[in-house]
Parts: C-alpha cells; structure tokens; sequence
C-alpha cells in the first residue's frame, strides 16, 4: 500500500483540528472541542469515496479507525463511540471517530455544528498526544508517530 508522506489538507480540516501524528495511511487530528473525544482521520489520498480506496486501503484505514476508537473507549470510558464518513461540506476523504456521553450538550444528536466552542488548553492537547501515543504502541501491526509539539 502506498500513500504519499504530504497531501494537501482541506483548510476546513487545518482550522478546526490539531495534528496529532500520523499512520501510514492517514493524519490523525484531534477536533480542537474538549466537550467530547472526537478525532479525525485523514487518508493521504485523492479518493473522496471511501469504496474507492484500493482494497488495501480500506483494510489500512479500518485498522486505524478501530485503534483510534480503541483509544477512546479505554481513555474515556464513553457511552458510545460514534464512526462516520460524511464529507457533505469537506469533501476530502475522513473519518471521524467520537466518543460521545449522554452527558454531552446535544446528546443524543449530532455534534457536526452543534457544539459550543471548548478549545483544549495546550498542556491537555500535549497530555492527549502521550496518551495516545501510548495507546497506540500495542497495535504491533499499525505505525504511528506522534507529532513533537502542537
């Protein structure tokens, strides 16, 4: 499987998240809304259709998705993990992966628009990468580098 090491990011993306680190598929991101664990993986791809990855791919990308999700339920303790492709208004090819509480301001709906604003501080944004990293390292068949500094 191949997948370029740079790919243009859609600005959208860029303002609303933090580089995490990345697969080899995929940039992980976190959504910058400390209100629920909710990451974004992007595959470094130029299909917008995730049934139009090599099936490699969809292989690759589903192993990443099921870590990240992985790493939510074992950190956060979610009454569910919510996994979705929408890309109505980014196109660009990503997967969100969100652990969501009945205790979150607009349980039971969705999130997409509906959260009120709640960056994370930097000290809980580099704490969230060591976690993860951690977390990540016990999925032998996966690579994954943590960014150094957000």
């Amino acid at each position: 499987m191949t997948a370029p090491q740079t790919f243009d990011l859609d600005p959208r993306l860029e303002q609303d998240s933090i580089h995490i680190g990345d697969f080899q598929l995929s940039q992980l991101r976190l959504m910058d809304n400390a209100y629920c664990p909710w990451f974004i993986l992007i595959p470094r791809v130029e299909q917008i259709e995730l049934h139009h990855l090599q099936h490699d791919q969809q292989i690759q990308l589903l192993k990443e998705t099921t870590a990240i999700a992985s790493f939510i339920e074992a950190q956060f303790n979610p009454d569910k993990v919510n996994s979705a492709a929408i890309g109505n208004i980014v196109r660009q090819l990503h997967i969100h992966v969100i652990g969501r509480f009945k205790t979150d301001p607009c349980w039971p709906g969705v999130v997409w628009g509906a959260l009120p604003d709640n960056p994370y501080p930097f000290q809980q944004i580099q704490e969230m990468i060591t976690r993860c990293s951690d977390h990540l390292e016990r999925f032998s068949e996966l690579t994954f580098s943590a960014c150094k500094n957000s």
